[in-house]
């Protein structure tokens, strides 16, 4: 998780815990205030009483809320950690497949390549991202290449020959 998530989690947590405090702040105001009417000497107002029971359900639809909110905040902390597992089991799957697989940009330049694929170009890794993909295309085949990457719009993969 990196510090921006791990923030955005912290304040989540701390938003959530200051609803439910404030929750429980008003509960425990509506009930006192519901004694001192109903210790008062005179007959409590009907309207004070009407008000009170609908703030009373009103912070406890609030409540309820409040519990949704948790509910639905915990199942989304569960599917982004899910989504993060997917995403290294797939970057490991990229990482480490027998065949050689380099990610483009549309104009060719390495953004990304594998194991097999540095291995088989025989370059260092840190050296090759931003580079034109051309420059490993043997010199007789650069122009099909270029034709091929001119169409990549309407293509999603392209299988090519790269010399060592």
């Amino acid at each position: 998780m990196s510090q921006e998530e791990s923030l955005d989690s912290q304040m989540e947590v701390s938003t959530i815990a200051r609803f439910s405090q404030d929750l429980v702040d008003g509960q425990r105001r509506v009930s006192s205030i519901r004694g001192q009417i109903a210790q008062a000497p005179e007959a409590p107002n009907k309207l004070l009483e009407d008000c009170l029971v609908e703030l009373e359900l009103t912070v406890e639809e609030l409540h309820t809320a409040q519990e949704e909110l948790a509910a639905q905040n915990e199942e989304l902390a569960l599917a982004r950690d899910e989504a993060e597992a997917n995403a290294l089991r797939y970057e490991d799957l990229f990482e480490y497949a027998p065949v050689g697989y380099l990610i483009s940009d549309l104009h060719g330049a390495i953004q990304k390549l594998n194991f097999s694929a540095f291995t088989l170009l025989n370059v260092d890794r840190n050296r090759v991202v931003g580079k034109p993909l051309v420059t490993f295309i043997p010199a007789d085949r650069r122009r099909e290449f270029r034709s091929v990457l001119n169409q990549l719009p309407d293509r999603l993969q392209v299988k090519v020959s790269l010399r060592r």
